[in-house]
């Protein structure tokens, strides 16, 4: 008999401390037979053995591991959730680093493997977005607005910057959409504006107050560039309005 924190080895014999064994739930002492350099020299002698009962082992009964492990995650959830927050907080410069490099190796594959997936599963990519955005709808706008708050003058620099770097694209692409869904945009403008005109028309006065020197600026500026067409357009307007007065009172 072995003294108390110590077991014998089957395989070479000796006797050691506990913590030289390896774990082993089956087992009534929860130590596993042979001491941890005895396993290691018989793992390394049938490497390619073992590897391949496991893959074996892995396929025979892929649902049943599936199953353990989503079980024992669900039974461990909260401890693994601080366990992975810890370990992020405490080696996140390295995981950062290891991150970057690892993506600049694989940059063109993932790239191509992701472009693939989302071809194959594009509905079903909408369809989680979709559900996934009705759920988490009131905490989503909450974040972009506080985020927005605190970025407000960067938010607009780089809006501005990308407009200019890709403003005929942009009219194009609008000029377009608008086409195509005409009807659905102007329909789903009206109901917007119907269930919040007070709102629309309280924020349109305090703005116009806030900025009127500016809009007024803009109106002049426009009205320069557009002379022509806007007399036309008048113009047209009078001679439709006299047209429309002579044909009531025949």
């Amino acid at each position: 008999m072995c003294e108390e924190g110590f077991k014998r080895c089957l395989k070479c014999g000796e006797i050691k401390h506990v913590d030289g064994f390896s774990k082993d739930k089956n087992r009534k002492d929860g130590r596993y037979v042979y001491c941890k350099t005895c396993s290691r020299g018989y793992y390394e002698k049938n490497k390619e053995a073992i590897s391949h009962q496991i893959k074996e082992y892995r396929k025979k009964n892929k649902d049943v591991i599936t199953q353990q492990k989503k079980e024992w995650y669900e039974k461990n959830k909260e401890i693994i959730s601080m366990d992975e927050k810890e370990h992020r907080k405490k080696n996140k410069d390295t995981i950062s680093q290891k991150n970057k490099e690892r993506y600049q190796i694989n940059k063109e594959v993932r790239a191509k493997s992701v472009k693939e997936y989302r071809e194959k599963n594009k509905e079903a990519i909408c369809q989680q977005k979709n559900e996934w955005y009705e759920k988490n709808k009131e905490a989503i706008n909450q974040k972009q607005k506080e985020y927005n708050e605190k970025n407000k003058e960067a938010i607009s620099q780089r809006h501005k910057k990308y407009y200019e770097k890709n403003k005929e694209k942009l009219v194009r692409r609008t000029k377009e959409r608008y086409e195509k869904n005409k009807e659905t945009i102007n329909q789903k403008r009206r109901a917007h504006y119907e269930s919040n005109k007070e709102a629309i028309n309280q924020k349109q006065k305090e703005y116009n107050e806030k900025n009127k020197e500016a809009i007024s600026q803009r109106h002049k500026k426009y009205y320069e560039k557009n002379k022509d067409r806007i007399k036309e357009r008048r113009r047209i307007k009078r001679a439709e309005k006299r047209l429309e007065k002579s044909n009531n009172e025949s």
